[in-house]
Formats: structure tokens, sequence, C-alpha cells
């Protein structure tokens, strides 16, 4: 991992593409894995305080779907998180 973004390639199983969910459950294992990340510290903004979020990582995410070899080959640009 980058001191800031992350990349990754995954093969799902036919028919599930729930990034949202695998995103958000490897930010919440990793940063729970973090020495003194069990609780919010208090450098965090109050709207992220309300939804529960650390200040660890972005919000978002960016995510592109390889759908066939073209995908697979062609020059692109990897988001990152």
């Amino acid at each position: 991992m980058s001191t800031d973004h992350l990349h990754f390639i995954w093969s799902l199983p036919p028919d599930d593409s729930n990034y949202s969910q695998r995103v958000s459950r490897l930010k919440v294992l990793f940063t729970r894995s973090l020495p003194g990340k069990r609780s919010l510290s208090g450098d965090v903004s109050p709207s992220r305080r309300k939804h529960r979020e650390s200040n660890v990582w972005q919000r978002r995410f960016w995510e592109h779907t390889i759908r066939n070899d073209h995908d697979l080959h062609r020059p692109k640009r990897l988001y990152s998180l």
C-alpha cells in the first residue's frame, strides 16, 4: 500500500459487483488494525464523527469494471481510493 492511495484488482463472482461493500469492509478492517484507531481521535471533523468515519480514508472511491479483453489491454488510468 502506498502512503496516499491504494490500487487493487479483484476477480469477483459472477453477477456480483458490490464494490462499495468490499471497499467499506476493507477500510474498516484496515483502520481497526492501526494502533490507537479503535476510537475516533479528537481531530476528526464533526461531520465525520456524525457518520462514524475516521480521518484515515477519504470518503469516496473510483472503480472500473474490466468487462472483456479489450478493457483489460487498453491503456488506462488506474483509479485509487
